[in-house]
């Protein structure tokens, strides 16, 4: 036991030499408080005014809204000019605007826009409600560097992330290029699914207004604000999609635009279309939807023919509140699932419309389209298009329509489908472009 007491001795007093060398040996802080925050705030400055071409700037005001981007350009004489373009602050037009920014130093470095920027503080004006959209125009650093920094709002805790803006890219190309992204995936797309695949396991996912959302099981539809960007969509910081331990965030589009391929290290992860062009196509007709064809969007021939007929029909009246001038072509199903051609026209100022009664087959990627009988607006207008000759003007609504039509996305890949060409597989200068 005497010998036990003694090793325990040892022990301790080794153990507590060890402690007491620790304590002088590792001095984490070499600086003083003082110095480490003008240090910090220092590099955050600097690398704030040396972007060149200003910062683009991904604004979240919470997890489940949309986020808008905003470019700004930081100067050392205390100006911030900043641009933008969306439903917010910009009523979706292109806008700059200019204003005071200033660093301030207190537990970190802030960033704070002190004077109204139009741009900017549209999300942060608290209105009458005291509230607002929620958003802020002071944010705290969190991450700082010369190429990335993320920022959250020092009051309502809005997340920000930003990347310098490549030097060669103009402020409005900038954004154009989202408007790009967005008709890629959204323009038209409202309350479409995509599938989200994750480790190989495919999931729909519903996308309305600018949010994703999914149900789980039989839980209720949960939802994630995303932000479109340049090279596809970004989800909120912190709160993006559960890939087994991980969270999927930054999402860029393949290079042939049928995918959305998540970039974030170790997840695989992409988004994908739910349906093929035929699949939507179809869908969309059994939900009584009109696919309107684009009378500015047609191959040589088919514009050809379609204009020969329009423009003979107008033409024969020569009385001007006469004259038939056809507006729109409309590919629809009625209440009793028959497919239909509508002939929207306009006489003077009432507006009409014909009804061609035609059959489609589906058969995998392509659509056979044959005409089968009209009423008899429909009948008149042939007669119209052909010198009163009801055969002749049937073969001119043909010449325009029938045939058999390979189909695909007209939006720039496959991932948003609101857009359908129908390309005639004998003729490619057959071809037209319908849209929702």
């Amino acid at each position: 036991m005497k010998h036990t007491a003694k090793y325990l001795i040892l022990l301790t007093a080794l153990a507590l030499v060890t402690i007491s060398c620790k304590r002088t040996e590792d001095d984490i802080f070499s600086e003083n408080p003082v110095t480490r925050l003008n240090n910090y705030a220092s590099e955050t400055y600097s690398q704030l005014v040396a972007a060149s071409n200003g910062w683009e700037v991904l604004y979240f005001m919470e997890p489940s809204s949309a986020g808008y981007a905003i470019i700004m350009k930081f100067n050392e004489d205390g100006t911030v000019k900043m641009a933008t373009k969306n439903p917010v602050s910009s009523n979706n037009k292109y806008v700059t605007d200019e204003s005071l920014w200033e660093l301030i130093k207190e537990s970190g470095a802030i960033i704070s826009f002190p004077t109204w920027n139009d741009v900017m503080h549209a999300f942060s004006d608290p209105k009458s409600d005291g509230i607002g959209l929620g958003g802020d125009y002071e944010f705290v650093v969190k991450e700082h560097s010369n190429s990335y920094m993320r920022v959250t709002g020092r009051k309502n805790g809005a997340q920000i992330f930003m990347y310098p803006l490549p030097a060669d890219l103009a402020w409005e190309d900038y954004f154009a290029q989202i408007d790009a992204t967005n008709d890629r995936m959204f323009t038209g797309n409202n309350e479409i699914l995509f599938n989200l695949v994750r480790n190989g396991e495919k999931q729909p996912v519903r996308f309305e207004d600018n949010y994703f959302g999914w149900s789980v099981g039989d839980t209720a539809a949960y939802i994630y604000g995303f932000i479109t960007t340049p090279r596809g969509i970004s989800f909120y910081y912190q709160d993006g999609i559960e890939v087994g331990d991980k969270l999927a965030q930054d999402f860029v589009f393949n290079d042939e635009n049928t995918r959305l391929t998540c970039i974030n290290e170790g997840i695989d992860a992409y988004f994908e279309a739910y349906y093929t062009a035929a699949e939507f196509l179809k869908f969309k007709l059994g939900e009584y939807a009109a696919w309107k064809v684009d009378n500015n969007d047609l191959g040589a021939e088919t514009k050809t023919a379609l204009d020969d007929f329009v423009t003979t029909i107008a033409n024969s009246s020569t009385q001007e509140n006469q004259k038939r001038r056809i507006t729109e072509f409309r590919l629809k199903q009625n209440k009793s699932k028959q497919y239909q051609i509508e002939i929207v026209y306009r006489i003077a100022n009432d507006i009409k419309s014909a009804f061609v009664n035609v059959d489609i087959v589906f058969d995998g990627e392509k659509m056979t389209l044959t005409y089968l009988s009209a009423d008899d607006n429909a009948q008149a207008l042939f007669k119209r298009s052909a010198a009163n000759d009801l055969d002749a003007g049937i073969q001119n609504f043909k010449n325009i329509f029938e045939g058999t039509y390979t189909l695909q996305s007209a939006m720039g890949g496959t991932l948003n489908m609101s857009a359908i060409r129908l390309t005639d597989i004998n003729n490619s200068n057959r071809n037209l472009r319908v849209n929702l």
